[in-house]
């Protein structure tokens, strides 16, 4: 290799989002009939279906090769060079010297957790700009030992890093806690932590620290009102999703509505929170809500006063989807809908399995159908979605689901 090629490929290593590097690296390849030349100018180039094609030929044909030169075991490549890594902490110890050398950018890691520390000392993460951790496969799942947290919080190798993603059970509070001493808090853009037993125990310490987070996903936590409290009072600026989905928020929900950190929010999950009318008003008066464009409020318990507010609702200028499915609606909730003059933007309303009923009573025999397996009785009917829609016959533009 000449010293020419030492030096294109020791600037790609360090400016891993910069193209002209690859191409000049690529000239030199092509050159001397190498392929990689090739398959680093179709993967830099724009991307038509023809060249991704030619891309994976060369990729199956000569990617072992080029990886193991590359002194890395599996590896993913992105414009022309590996990208990506997926693999166990002490597998990716091993490779240090591939790490070192590639303008690896994203880790995976899967497992191994005993050697996080010596992970988190390579100078080679201050790359790392995506950082996962999944569970390692072990049955019974157990988190990530806080100790070993403690070593990723206090890299001094991490400050590129803006994206952080734990799947399922790999987060405790005890792991967050520890966590929460780490620097680089406050450039984190996107924070993945659904599925976790993670919460109001662990997270506050670290959401008061967010500034320029885009992303929260916490899906299925423990995420309650001290958390959203720490969100709504932290410096975050720019937040554009928020999937809370299946967490119980509660008050904290309406000191979120009332902070600029909502300002910026266009997707709102609150799904099986149950935070009920108190939410739906508070969001529905909120000054920094004209940014929402999606809003999930299924299984929340709304009732007729909480759909009444959102219905006359001008603060919620943008909102075009809103899902207000299983809750506690009745005709009185979804007539107030039909009627509110605000929600200028609403494109999109759901409204199955709010128990508007309708005037006839339907009986039924034991075993049948409509009784299940259980009982004899009658009931009334349910409005259908055509029915529901026709509530709303004045508001053509608003499609009923």
């Amino acid at each position: 290799m000449t010293e020419t090629e030492q030096r294109l490929l020791a600037e790609i290593a360090a400016n891993p989002d910069d193209d002209a590097p690859r191409l000049v690296y690529a000239d030199l390849l092509i050159e001397r009939g190498d392929p990689r030349g090739e398959f680093i100018r179709l993967q830099c180039g724009e991307q038509t279906q023809e060249r991704r094609d030619q891309a994976e030929a060369l990729l199956r044909a000569h990617g072992a090769a080029w990886t193991a030169e590359a002194g890395l075991v599996k590896a993913y490549f992105q414009r022309g060079f590996p990208t990506s890594l997926f693999a166990a902490c002490d597998k990716l110890v091993a490779q240090a010297e591939g790490l070192r050398t590639q303008p690896i950018t994203k880790l995976s890691l899967y497992g191994g957790y005993d050697q996080l520390a010596a992970l988190a000392a390579l100078p080679a993460l201050q790359r790392i700009q995506e950082l996962e951790l999944y569970d390692g496969g072990a049955r019974p799942v157990k988190a990530i030992a806080p100790e070993h947290l403690q070593a990723l919080a206090s890299s001094p190798h991490l400050g590129g890093l803006r994206r952080l993603f734990f799947h399922e059970h790999t987060l405790s509070d005890a792991g967050a806690r520890a966590l929460a001493a780490a620097r680089w808090w406050p450039r984190i853009r996107e924070l993945l932590i659904a599925n976790n037993a993670v919460g109001d125990a662990g997270l506050p310490a670290i959401v008061e620290q967010l500034v320029d987070l885009r992303f929260l996903f916490a899906d299925e936590t423990n995420v309650g009102p001290e958390t959203m409290r720490a969100l709504a009072r932290s410096g975050v600026r720019g937040l554009e999703e928020l999937l809370l989905a299946g967490t119980r928020p509660g008050d904290g929900m309406c000191a979120l509505a009332d902070s600029p950190v909502l300002a910026t929010v266009t997707r709102l999950d609150l799904a099986r929170t149950y935070v009920g009318d108190a939410v739906a008003q508070a969001l529905a008066r909120s000054p920094y809500a004209g940014a929402l464009r999606e809003l999930d409020l299924t299984s929340c318990r709304i009732e007729p006063a909480g759909a009444r507010a959102l219905a006359e609702s001008t603060a919620l200028r943008s909102l075009a989807k809103l899902q207000l499915r299983n809750n506690l609606l009745t005709a009185e909730g979804v007539d107030a809908l039909a009627a509110g003059t605000g929600l200028p933007a609403l494109r999109e309303l759901s409204l199955d399995d709010n128990e508007v009923r309708t005037d006839r009573l339907v009986t039924f025999e034991a075993g049948s159908e409509a009784a299940g397996d259980y009982y004899a009785g009658a009931a009334y009917e349910h409005e259908t979605r055509e029915q529901l829609a026709a509530r709303f016959r004045h508001k053509p533009h608003v499609k009923i689901t």
